[in-house]
C-alpha cells in the first residue's frame, strides 16, 4: 500500500531533517537494517502491488498511488520512481542503485513467473483533431499518437 501524499514539511518530521539520523535510530530498528539489504526491503514493498504480465512477458506492476490505482511497467521510471518513494518514505535514504537493480530483477521475475497473464491496454481519447494517450510518467500529461500514413 502507497503511502499517501507527504509534502516536504512533513518529510522532514519524519526524517528528522536537521539532526542526525543514525542517533535517533533505535537499537532495535539498527539491527533490523544490518539484516536486510537494500534491495530486499524494495521487494518487500512491492509486496503490496498486484504484479502480472503480458502474453509476450512484459511485467507489470498495479500499485496505490493516493486515492486510486495505477498499472505500470515494471522496468519503467514511473514504477522505479515510486519504489524509490516508497523506500525514501520507509528509511529517510536513497536506495542505490545497485540495490534497485536486484530488486527490479525480482518484482520483474515474480510477475512474470508468479503473477497472472494479462492484457494491458492503453486508454485513447480524442482531443481536437488528433488522438492521445496518457504519458506513462505523470496522468495529467498526454501523448499525441501520429497516424501510420
Amino acid at each position: 500500500m502507497s503511502a499517501p501524499y507527504v509534502n516536504d514539511d512533513e518529510v522532514a518530521k519524519l526524517c528528522g531533517a536537521g539532526s542526525d539520523l543514525i542517533d535517533d535510530v533505535s537499537e532495535e530498528h539498527a539491527n533490523t537494517a544490518k539484516r536486510e539489504s537494500q534491495a530486499d526491503a524494495i521487494v518487500k514493498l512491492a509486496a503490496g502491488c498486484t504484479l502480472t504480465h503480458t502474453s509476450d512477458g512484459v511485467a507489470f506492476a498495479t500499485m496505490q498511488v493516493g486515492s486510486h490505482r495505477e498499472t505500470r511497467p515494471v522496468r519503467r521510471s514511473a514504477f522505479k520512481g515510486w519504489l524509490k518513494r516508497e523506500y525514501y518514505l520507509s528509511t529517510c535514504r536513497a536506495p542505490n542503485a545497485e540495490a534497485m537493480t536486484a530488486a527490479l530483477g525480482v518484482i520483474e521475475a515474480r510477475a512474470q513467473f508468479d503473477g497472472q497473464r494479462r492484457d494491458v491496454h492503453l486508454r485513447l481519447a480524442h482531443l481536437e483533431d488528433r488522438l492521445v494517450a496518457p504519458a506513462w510518467g505523470l496522468s495529467s500529461q498526454t501523448s499525441p499518437i501520429r497516424r501510420p500514413f
